[in-house]
């Protein structure tokens, strides 16, 4: 979230995105974080959050087809599938022991915040 709050402020860090961090990652993963987020071309994690190379897997999801654009029945739908991580037979008992956060959270385009919704570790 502190990278989120200098994408917003426009106090950007642009860590870890140099050519000697490429050579350090390019033999094998280790990001600390997950994002799940849309297809939007906009939205770009990577940026939203300030964050370098090998620093978050990013998993874009499909819009289904006449999917209401609404804020809130995207608000909805994030929650839907926040729920639904957390309950996934895999997931529950780490998110239970509290080794794994599931997060739900919405991108604004119009301010570049992003606001927690649900599951925010403590």
């Amino acid at each position: 979230m502190a990278g989120n709050a200098r994408w917003v402020d426009g106090e950007l860090d642009h860590p870890d995105r140099d050519p000697e961090r490429r050579q350090l990652v390019s033999g094998a993963q280790d990001p600390y974080g997950v994002v799940l987020s849309c297809i939007d071309s906009r939205v770009a994690p990577e940026l939203v959050f300030d964050t370098g190379l090998d620093d978050l897997y990013v998993l874009r999801t499909g819009e289904k087809p006449g999917a209401d654009p609404v804020d809130t029945m995207i608000h909805h739908q994030i929650r839907i599938t926040a729920d639904e991580l957390r309950a996934n037979a895999d997931l529950a008992p780490l998110v239970k022991k509290g080794a794994l956060a599931v997060v739900g959270a919405y991108y604004s385009l119009d301010t570049g915040k992003v606001d927690v919704l649900t599951g925010a570790p403590a």
